[in-house]
This record gives C-alpha cells, structure tokens and sequence, in this order.
C-alpha cells in the first residue's frame, strides 16, 4: 500500500509539472477510452432449494433478450456453456456454485453467482459508455444502476422467490 501511495504522489507530481490535476487526467481518459459504471450488491436467500430453483429457471432457456435489451452472449461457467464460442464450450473451468454472466449488444455486462461461504446471490455489472461521450459519469451511473436493477429483478425475480436485498 505504501509503494502505491508513493507511486500516485510522484504521478500526481508529474501532472502538476503539466499543469494538469489528476482528475483531469481522468477526465482525458474517459473521453478517450469511455466512463465504465459499476453496480454490484447481493440478496440474501437462505434456501439452497430456492437458489437452484431461480438458477435452474434461468438455465432452463437463456433469454434472448433482458428488459427490451438483445442479449448478445451468455456464459454460464456452472455448466461449461458459452453461447459465443464455436462449440459452446466455456473457456474457462466449470464453478462448483451457480455462475451466468450476460453479455448485451448494448454494451452492458450483469454477472450472478453464488457466494461460497455465504448464503447470497450476488450481482455484478458494468457498462462502458461510448468514447467521446459527452454524457457526466453521474448520469451513465444512475441510468446504469437502473438498467441493472431492472435486469436483476427480471431474472432472480426477488418478489416471487423472498430474497431479502442488502441492507444499507
């Protein structure tokens, strides 16, 4: 941690040579590579039964498309699938807990998987906004945060099966 503190002083010190601060830095790469929004949380769910259930049903058949969203790619390392590859064969190993990630032709990645010490599903995704975009990092995160939220609820179905989301 150390070395990395000392690292991001002498690149702070670097940009202020240039007459730059750092968030400015990061504002040149936004432009130039896209802002990349993150929304991840977890429900708890206490019954292994209910979790093979919702994995189960969402395995039963992919869904082409989320939320109105084409869904481009599907892997589901549980069962060594990858819908992208030739031979639908994941490339990477199979996972002893339940694990699908969802790739949209739109950009956005939402993966679920199993905790394996605790009684959770969780949920991550991200989404790139295009290079150059001129839309602030805040509005590609709530517009993301609310894509997510609903791709999460069209898929674990919460309500239906009793998951308690995060607490605050």
């Amino acid at each position: 941690g150390i070395g990395a503190a000392v690292a991001m002083a002498e690149f702070i010190q670097y940009l202020a040579a240039q007459g730059k601060l750092l968030s400015d830095q990061l504002a040149d790469l936004y432009k130039k590579y896209g802002y990349h929004s993150a929304y991840n949380s977890y429900y708890i769910c206490r019954s292994p039964d209910t979790i093979r259930t919702i994995f189960d049903h969402i395995r039963s058949s992919y869904p082409k498309a989320l939320c109105g969203f084409e869904v481009a790619r599907v892997v589901d390392l549980t069962v060594g699938f990858d819908s992208g590859a030739p031979d639908e064969k994941a490339s990477f190993p199979k996972q002893s807990g339940q694990f699908i990630t969802f790739y949209l032709a739109m950009g956005g990645v939402i993966t679920f998987r199993t905790s394996g010490t605790e009684p959770k599903i969780k949920f991550y995704s991200e989404l790139r906004n295009e290079p150059g975009s001129d839309e602030p990092k805040e509005a590609t995160d709530a517009r993301w945060k609310e894509i997510a939220e609903k791709l999460v609820h069209e898929l674990l179905q919460p309500l239906k099966y009793g998951l308690t989301p995060r607490s605050e």
